[in-house]
Formats: structure tokens, C-alpha cells, sequence
């Protein structure tokens, strides 16, 4: 399989989509091991060409929910690479943070209850 840089997803799956109405016109009895293999390789080529895309600090911003502010300290104290030029930061796609999972309760607690929480009010008073 050759090169897939600047290969999209659609692309990528336009030419499996193809394929499979080749091999299924003409009955084609594949090793299934070997043609996972090839797409498993498409893929991590697709990953690594999408990793090294660069984004301006606003679409990575977009991206991961973290402020054009906090974008450019992460690259100032060098936790992110600057690959565009200096006053034009760009950063890329395989450095982008996470954000942090949410700290926010969890569905196995109870829902609120108002009834609760004003009896509990009234009880301060």
C-alpha cells in the first residue's frame, strides 16, 4: 500500500467501499488476516498524516475546549511545540491537550431533590 499523506477519512473510506464492491462482483475469497492487516496499516497511516497537521491556535482551541490564552502559555512554558513562526503560533493535532474528565456527579448518584434541599434550608433558619 503507498503513501496516504493528505489522505482523507472519506477517501479512505471510499477505496474500502470500492474494493469491497470489487471483490464482492466477483466472489472473491480473501485471507481475511491479511486484508485487516492492510486496513489496519490505512489507518495508522491516516493517524499519523492527521497527527501531524498544524492548527492555528483558535482551531485548537475549537478543538479541545482550552482558550487561545491557555493554548499559548502551554506553549510558552514548552508543554506544547510552536510549529508555526513566532506571533502566528500553530500547534499540532497528535500534542493537543485533553481536557480533564468532568467532576461533575456521576449518574449512579441520586438526581437532585429540591424537597430536600429546602427542608434543609428551613431547618437552618
Amino acid at each position: 500500500m503507498g503513501s496516504l499523506v493528505n489522505v482523507s477519512p472519506d477517501e479512505i473510506r471510499e477505496r474500502w467501499i470500492a474494493r469491497r464492491e470489487e471483490f464482492q462482483r466477483f466472489h472473491v475469497q480473501v485471507d481475511g488476516a491479511a486484508l485487516v492487516d492492510e486496513l489496519l496499516e490505512d489507518l495508522k497511516q491516516l493517524a499519523a498524516a492527521t497527527g501531524a497537521i498544524a492548527l492555528t491556535l483558535r482551531q485548537a482551541s475549537e478543538r479541545t475546549g482550552y482558550t487561545t490564552d491557555s493554548l499559548s502559555r502551554l506553549i510558552r512554558q514548552g508543554k506544547l511545540t510552536n510549529v508555526g513562526r513566532r506571533g502566528a503560533p500553530r500547534v499540532l493535532v497528535s500534542e493537543l491537550p485533553k481536557r480533564p474528565a468532568s467532576k461533575l456527579a456521576d449518574r449512579s448518584t441520586a438526581p437532585y431533590d429540591g424537597a430536600t434541599d429546602a427542608r434543609l434550608l428551613r431547618i437552618r433558619r
